[in-house]
């Protein structure tokens, strides 16, 4: 098992790097980083997009560049999806927690 102590330190929002990344202490594995980049491009589409997020997935998969063994690596859906709806209510307003929290909103004209 690799250990790697590298780091990058990352503004909450991620566009605003605050440490810059420290060396890694293994070579780098291009698989992995194929599989990264799937994850993340599904979980940047399910925060922006409208697409159903059963299809994102199945959408990237045919753009992905892995070769059929490479696939494999990839984590089934099943175990990914709930991690892409909790990136697409990052983008949804807070419901309200109470009656009071309703009567709020109506004071305000909302």
């Amino acid at each position: 098992m690799k250990s790697c102590n590298s780091i990058i330190v990352l503004a909450r929002d991620a566009s605003t790097v605050i440490h810059p990344p420290t060396d890694h202490s293994h070579i780098p594995d291009p698989i992995q980083a194929k599989v990264d980049e799937f994850n993340n491009t599904c979980k940047k589409r399910a925060r922006e997009e409208t697409t159903p997020i059963s299809q994102i997935p199945k959408q990237e998969l045919v753009k992905c560049s892995l070769k059929h063994n490479d696939i494999s690596f990839l984590p089934s859906y099943s175990s990914i999806d709930s991690l892409f709806y909790r990136e697409r209510l990052k983008n949804y307003p807070k419901l309200p927690k109470s009656v009071s929290d309703l009567t709020l909103i109506g004071k305000w004209g909302y």
